[in-house]
């Protein structure tokens, strides 16, 4: 459980550089040719879909949680 908002800070920031580190490996598989065509173009559509864009709003969600102290 996070109990402050620098936790959170901590947690989106890691999310989105998991995000952004597995995005750069797919990144590379389309780059190096080790897989082309209209099979790594639904790849990547796909993994923006179900992996990226869910990663990127996890964050987002978490940016915007606010801690109020207990009794206020």
């Amino acid at each position: 459980m996070y109990k402050s908002a620098s936790q959170l800070s901590v947690a989106a920031s890691q999310i989105r550089s998991a995000a952004a580190t597995m995005n750069s490996i797919v990144a590379d598989l389309q780059s190096a040719n080790t897989w082309s065509g209209a099979d790594i173009d639904r790849f990547v559509n796909d993994w923006d879909a179900q992996v990226t864009g869910p990663l990127y709003r996890a964050a987002g969600r978490l940016d915007v949680i606010e801690f109020t102290e207990p009794g206020k």
